[in-house]
C-alpha cells in the first residue's frame, strides 16, 4: 500500500522512480499534470485518454460502471 500524501521524492529508491512519477499523477491537478507530461510519454498518453473520457458522456459511463464492478469484487 502506497500512502500517496506521505510519499516525497526524498523518500523514493532509484528503481521505484516511475512508480513514484505514477502516483503523483494519480494525486496531480491542473499543473501538475501539465509538469509531468512532459517527464514521461505513458502519462501523456494517460492524460489524454482521461480527457477524451470526460468529453464523452457514454464512455465515461462505462468508465465508471467497471470501477464500481472492479470495487466491489
Amino acid at each position: 500500500m502506497i500512502e500517496l500524501q506521505k510519499l516525497n521524492s526524498s523518500q523514493v529508491k532509484e528503481e521505484h522512480k516511475k512508480l513514484y512519477q505514477w502516483a503523483c499523477f494519480i494525486c496531480a491537478e491542473g499543473e501538475e499534470e501539465r509538469a509531468m507530461i512532459e517527464k514521461d510519454p505513458y502519462i501523456e498518453e494517460a492524460i489524454r485518454e482521461l480527457e477524451l473520457l470526460e468529453r464523452d458522456p457514454e464512455r465515461m459511463d462505462e468508465y465508471l460502471f467497471r470501477q464500481k464492478t472492479f470495487q466491489i469484487t
